[in-house]
């Protein structure tokens, strides 16, 4: 399933978790509600600064062995 779908199906559950928790709490249901979305919010950006310094690592080592797989077929070509 796609990220934005997950993320909107975890949004409705805890904004359904919320107005219960508020029917039975009161207001303090709020501050738990607001601490959480921040929580939550806090992951997805920290999951998503993870995974594009992973496609950049990822890239940074390939372009690294195009290098020296270049430099060692130079060097084959010139022996022979």
């Amino acid at each position: 399933m796609n990220r934005l779908m997950i993320g909107t199906a975890i949004g409705c559950a805890a904004a359904m978790a919320l107005i219960i928790m508020y029917s039975y709490i009161g207001e303090f249901a709020y501050f738990i509600g607001i601490g959480a979305m921040i929580g939550m919010i806090s992951v997805v950006l920290m999951n998503q600064r993870g995974e594009v310094n992973a496609k950049e690592r990822q890239a940074l080592r390939r372009r690294e062995w195009m290098e020296r797989n270049r430099n060692r077929v130079e060097q084959e070509a010139a022996e022979k």
